[in-house]
């Protein structure tokens, strides 16, 4: 009996296989079967991470005093962890998500209630590799003036006393009419940091004590504080 047997033949299949964006390597299996028994081949592929990726869409914020909220664009791959460094002023607000995706990170900001800008320097950052990225947030100071001395005394000769503002902002300086004739200011500085204002107390005439006022303002800030001169 002259039996017919069938003969191995080769084939060659092609597979396209896409970038690994992912932190995690992974792992894909291919079967190959035959249709009409129950032969079967399975191919294993297994793919590379690409590894810890992260980016900044911008890494540097500069922000006005009031409280807000800051939302950063932010790609990675992978759980990130978070080191604020110190900034107790700003709170992540929501939680992250996985793969590599442009996605926002929602920071809440206080309300900086000081006279001087604060910087935090928050570090996003891979435990297991050296992949880091640090978002650099610098908040203003609140606008505010500020006079320690609110009262001079000076006797009947006259003479020069000394005002001193403390201010990050513009502010005025008014003497009322009433009082003009014997307060004057001697030299009027401009500046926006620690002002000196002169001012120049006539002598007394007629003997009789008196008291004027100098009034420092600034409308924006709704400010006005009134100083006291006696003699």
């Amino acid at each position: 009996t002259k039996c017919q047997t069938r003969g191995m033949s080769s084939h060659h299949l092609s597979f396209k296989v896409t970038k690994n964006d992912d932190y995690n390597t992974r792992s894909a299996k291919i079967k190959i079967f035959d249709n009409n028994s129950k032969l079967s081949e399975e191919i294993v592929v297994n793919q590379a991470s690409i590894g810890a990726i992260i980016t900044l869409d911008s890494a540097t914020y500069n922000i006005g005093s009031e409280k807000q909220d800051l939302d950063i664009e932010v790609k990675s791959n992978f759980d990130y962890s978070i080191d604020f460094q110190g900034a107790s002023w700003i709170k992540q607000r929501t939680n992250k998500t996985r793969g590599v995706t442009s996605r926002l990170l929602s920071l809440s900001v206080d309300e900086n209630k000081t006279y001087d800008a604060r910087t935090a320097n928050i570090k996003l950052y891979d435990k297991k590799t050296n992949a880091a990225e640090i978002v650099t947030i610098t908040q203003s100071a609140k606008s505010g003036i500020d006079v320690s001395k609110k009262e001079f005394k000076i006797d009947e000769l006259g003479g020069t006393i000394t005002l001193t503002v403390n201010a990050n902002t513009d502010y005025q300086m008014t003497i009322p009419n009433e009082y003009k004739d014997w307060i004057k200011e001697a030299a009027p500085t401009r500046g926006l940091t620690s002002h000196e204002h002169h001012l120049t107390i006539a002598s007394l005439s007629d003997g009789n004590d008196r008291e004027g006022y100098v009034i420092i303002s600034n409308e924006d800030l709704n400010y006005s504080t009134t100083i006291t001169i006696k003699q």
